[in-house]
């Protein structure tokens, strides 16, 4: 049985401040060595009290994109606290 590979090097990370800590003291490691790569973070598994939208990303239950026709400028929370978990992509540059 072939399972199918994806193009991230790790998920279901869990989002706490210790992993988050590492992932940036990672990429510090890696722009103060001249490295080509960068360690990405992509937010997944919504909190409860969010959803996904259309595009992916991860929104209150209640949040409307338009309201009236124009853009809801509302404030959203960071992305690192309206997920549970993150995966980690290895960002070329």
């Amino acid at each position: 049985m072939n399972k199918t590979r994806r193009e991230h090097l790790m998920n279901n990370i869990p989002n706490n401040f210790i992993t988050r800590w590492l992932v940036d003291k990672a990429n510090k490691k890696m722009r103060d060595s001249n490295s080509y790569g960068r360690l990405q973070k992509r937010y997944r598994c919504p909190r409860e009290g969010f959803k996904y939208d259309y595009f992916g990303g991860i929104v209150p239950n209640d949040y409307r994109k338009f309201v009236d026709g124009k853009l809801n400028q509302e404030k959203l929370p960071p992305a690192y606290k309206r997920a549970r978990k993150f995966s980690l992509y290895l960002r070329k540059r």
